[in-house]
């Protein structure tokens, strides 16, 4: 009775809870379209991955629709959007989700929307980043906050390097074969020579490449000069002694870290443990691991777990409450001293610069927006409060005045009491 299997006799919903079945997919269709509108993303895809949700600007179901990557311009009409769910680390999830990434990628594939001569994703985020933004907000609807936003630049940037290192690749490939020919003309080629190129000769032998298709003079020529530069070739090898030094190998493949905690979520109906989402991200099909650090590490967590739960006196199944007190305990154990680090692409966190010339223009943008009965108030208080700190500085002016007649022959008649030292020390002030 699986909802994902056109053979079923009976279609269920599962994301009810209580577990409606329905005879067949139109009924199914029916229903998801009768849900209130903040229920919507908690129905999408009853039954089939390539099927998505269409709304309008007002984020109103229109329908369900099975739709590719290729047809999101075809089959979208104006004002219409897919509905992409969030979760509460603002990153898309479900197949709607890794329908707007690949997206993403195809966006990132037009030259003529963002060049890809720019020597980093910086200089496209100064420049070009709003209308990434802009353009991918056409296609799919999440909702208008600042930290949704740096998530979509941030697969943004994901994208543009993923796309610049193929084209790095191309281009070398094709040095290569380039190099070969003409050292096979000049009759001083080895057998099998083409193995053992340095980096310098490919780097070299880039000016025998033709540039690529799409791309214009200047471009090909700037890319060519950014991949020979300095800092490029510092870049990529500490991206190579990082990549060596890695230990755990996770093997989720294109499946992101928070589209794996929704699945489990639905499964179970709770949120992952940290140790059960380690486990989940590194443990193959068969239930082995790529590295031995991984399994180690994961024999290292259940014998602790195991461990917590005798010292507690937990005999038979154990409530979720007491499992997740047990692996947060587990999992803090066993990360003492080591430092966090926020993976790629997972979670907004904190970056050298967080003040960029997007975000003031965001800021920009709402401060525009902000209701104008809400701007007159305020500026009725700011008058109140100048007008306040008039008021109080004339009477301090009066009060200084009147200290200054009063003089010492005042003060002793109004402190007949007071100790003679503090009066000498209170003439001396005044003077």
């Amino acid at each position: 009775m699986c909802a994902n299997d056109f053979s079923c006799t009976y279609y269920s919903c599962r994301y009810c809870r209580n577990a409606k079945m329905f005879r067949s997919r139109k009924s199914l269709d029916k229903h998801v379209l009768q849900q209130p509108c903040d229920q919507n993303a908690n129905h999408i895809q009853p039954y089939s991955q390539q099927h998505y949700l269409a709304v309008d600007d007002q984020g109103k179901v229109l329908r369900m629709q099975k739709m590719s990557l290729k047809d999101v311009h075809r089959l979208l009409g104006d004002g219409e959007r897919i509905l992409v769910p969030v979760d509460d680390l603002f990153q898309p999830i479900k197949a709607a989700g890794g329908l707007c990434t690949r997206f993403m990628t195809l966006l990132i594939g037009q030259f003529t929307l963002v060049p890809l001569d720019l020597e980093n994703f910086f200089e496209v985020k100064k420049y070009w980043g709003a209308k990434l933004i802009v353009e991918c907000r056409e296609k799919f609807s999440m909702p208008y906050t600042l930290e949704i936003d740096k998530v979509i630049l941030d697969k943004f940037g994901s994208k543009y390097r993923s796309v610049k290192y193929r084209y790095k690749n191309k281009l070398l490939k094709k040095a290569k074969i380039k190099l070969k020919t003409a050292r096979e003309e000049n009759g001083v080629y080895i057998k099998d020579e083409e193995k053992n190129y340095s980096q310098k000769q490919l780097f070299e032998a880039l000016n025998l490449v033709d540039q690529p298709s799409r791309f214009a003079d200047h471009q090909c020529e700037k890319l060519k000069s950014n991949i020979r530069s300095g800092n490029s070739k510092k870049l990529s090898k500490k991206g190579k002694e990082a990549r060596s030094t890695q230990i755990h190998s996770h093997t989720t493949g294109a499946i992101s870290y928070a589209q794996k905690k929704d699945e489990f979520q639905l499964k179970e109906k709770r949120k992952p443990t940290e140790v059960e989402f380690v486990d989940m991200a590194h443990q193959t099909k068969n239930g082995t691991y790529v590295q031995v650090e991984s399994k180690d590490f994961m024999e290292k967590a259940r014998d602790l777990v195991a461990k917590m739960t005798m010292e507690l006196g937990i005999s038979g199944p154990i409530d979720t409450t007491a499992e997740s007190e047990i692996h947060n305990a587990v999992w803090k154990e066993l990360m003492e001293g080591e430092t966090l680090r926020r993976p790629l692409n997972y979670g907004v966190g904190v970056t050298k610069s967080q003040r960029t010339k997007l975000n003031d223009d965001l800021r920009r943008m709402i401060k525009r927006s902000s209701s104008p009965a809400l701007e007159a108030k305020i500026s009725f208080q700011d008058n109140q409060i100048k007008s306040m700190e008039n008021t109080i500085k004339d009477l301090q002016s009066q009060i200084h005045l009147v200290y200054t007649a009063f003089g010492m022959s005042g003060t002793a008649v109004a402190y007949p009491n007071m100790d003679p030292l503090l009066l000498e020390n209170y003439h001396l002030h005044q003077s």
